[in-house]
């Protein structure tokens, strides 16, 4: 195979979604699934198909799902080295110091494809009209140096896309408009294409059952639902009686659509669930989120009798059988330790326990033993809480959160501890906590929660010892035994 020769591949998946649609999806839309494979995920493969070997993927603030999606690379014979953008002004400035000069790059965006066939020109950046606008079609091969450039000034995708079109120094090159996740009428675009035009080098790999008519391993399809081509049905879809899947249709792997439900022109993102007789039209579905082109609204769908997580157990969600009989366990074995935090319980508090460990109050970490964490051990058991994960927060206060950081409470269940809360006062930074609760929202091995729960206790102790001595001590920091030695005297 063809080795690419280029100094380095860089796929930047740090931007957010500009569309305003696509900001309330659950999920980052570069990883939605469309007709089996994320446009990031093509991304990948297109420039492997190239022959680059090592990518360079640059990452912003919800890094995780990105890094579980393509792992190390090895599955498609590359490396991939990750880097995160820093938040603020000129978020690439570092990034573009370590650019070679006089080296060409590959550049690609995470939720933009290359069209089918093509392949970049050195010195080029791919452009296509849209309404009469010029727009980057999101791939270029240019130098070092005015990649350089172009990253040093980048603020958003709208700048680095408007410094790149305005370079003298960069030949545009027309394409046609690309496969795209950057809007969702981008996305629903993309799809009918791809329904169309299967056979191009990252298309659908899977073989049709039918012209234009793919179906996954074990789905199940009621003899009354009407599967019209062109549409894709991921592994283990349900279709209920009397349903309306197609044309212009993608159901992602284990979702369910239930009876007499309908999708026309839309996408079901994979384990998502479309009540009975709900009819979806140009719209796109991701558990509970739900996006309508045609009426370009956005919606949480708050009935899961509508539509939602197809199971009340998502892998990222809930814990595991293994993790609630640790529960369990721990609930068992630490309770003496509550016995004990109970009888240095002092007066009423003014403030929730996990506020207090961030400030470092004296006792914090004894009163979050005894209000939150042993009896939180119950929830955990009976599958409403995990022991890692983000941690819990008022309704309230998750409404004051970034909208990347009110995602990971939709992806995963609440936590009794995570790393920015093991920190103490140091997790209380708004950067910590949310790469805390950012990296648990993945499940953990059974090893990694036994000792989360160790540092914990750890804590829990020295704040214990800590109180001991506070009470042992009499007036002016004199311990009790020595204050009665004085007395005698």
């Amino acid at each position: 195979m063809k080795e690419l020769d280029v100094q380095g591949t860089l796929i930047f998946a740090c931007w957010p979604a500009s569309d305003p649609l696509l900001a309330g999806l659950d999920g980052e839309p570069a990883l939605l699934e469309m007709a089996g494979k994320s446009t990031l995920q093509r991304s990948v493969e297109q420039a492997v198909a190239l022959g680059a070997r090592r990518l360079d993927v640059i990452l912003g603030e919800n890094a995780a799902p990105y890094e579980q999606c393509l792992g190390d690379g090895e599955r498609w014979g590359c490396e991939i080295t990750y880097h995160y953008a820093r938040s603020g002004p000129r978020p690439l400035a570092a990034l573009a110091k370590l650019l070679e000069p006089d080296a060409e790059y590959l550049v690609l965006q995470a939720d933009r494809n290359l069209p089918p066939g093509h392949e970049p020109r050195p010195g080029r950046l791919g452009c296509w009209l849209d309404r009469g606008e010029l727009r980057w079609s999101g791939w270029g091969r240019l130098p070092g140096w005015v990649l350089a450039d172009c990253l040093a000034q980048a603020d958003s995708r709208e700048s680095m896309e408007r410094t790149l079109l305005a370079d003298p120094r960069v030949w545009c090159e027309a394409t046609e408009p690309p496969s795209r996740a950057d809007s969702a009428a981008g996305l629903l675009m993309s799809l009918r294409r791809l329904l169309r035009c299967p056979e191009q080098p990252v298309g659908i790999t899977r073989n049709p059952v039918a012209p234009g008519l793919w179906i996954g391993n074990g789905c199940r399809i009621h003899p009354t639902a009407v599967v019209t081509a062109p549409a894709y049905l991921g592994d283990h879809v349900l279709v209920g009686a009397g349903a309306v899947v197609g044309p212009n249709a993608a159901i992602g792997a284990r979702s369910i659509i239930d009876r007499n439900a309908t999708v026309i022109d839309g996408i079901v993102a994979p384990e998502s669930y479309l009540g009975a007789g709900v009819e979806m039209r140009q719209s796109l579905l991701a558990g509970r989120s739900l996006v309508n082109v045609a009426l370009g609204a956005c919606v949480e769908v708050p009935d899961r009798e509508l539509a939602g997580p197809a199971s009340r157990s998502r892998d990222a969600t809930a814990p595991g059988i293994a993790e609630r009989l640790v529960a369990a366990g721990l609930w068992a074995a630490l309770l003496p330790l509550r016995l004990l935090a109970t009888a240095c319980a002092g007066g009423p508090a003014t403030q929730p326990a996990q506020d207090a460990v961030f400030q470092g109050i004296p006792g914090a970490w004894l009163r979050h033993f005894r209000e939150c964490f042993h009896p939180g051990l119950g929830g955990v058991v009976r599958g409403r809480l995990r022991i890692v994960g983000p941690l819990a927060r008022s309704p309230e206060q998750v409404a004051a959160l970034p909208e990347s950081w009110r995602k990971l409470h939709r992806l995963a269940a609440p936590g009794l501890v995570n790393e920015a809360l093991l920190l103490g006062p140091e997790g209380a930074d708004p950067a910590i906590g949310y790469a805390g609760d950012a990296l648990s929202t993945k499940k953990l091995q059974t090893r990694h929660i036994l000792a989360a729960v160790r540092r914990y206790i750890a804590a829990v102790m020295t704040d214990w010892r800590a109180r001991r001595v506070k009470d042992a001590q009499g007036p002016g920091g004199r311990t009790l035994a020595a204050s009665a030695a004085g007395d005698g005297h």
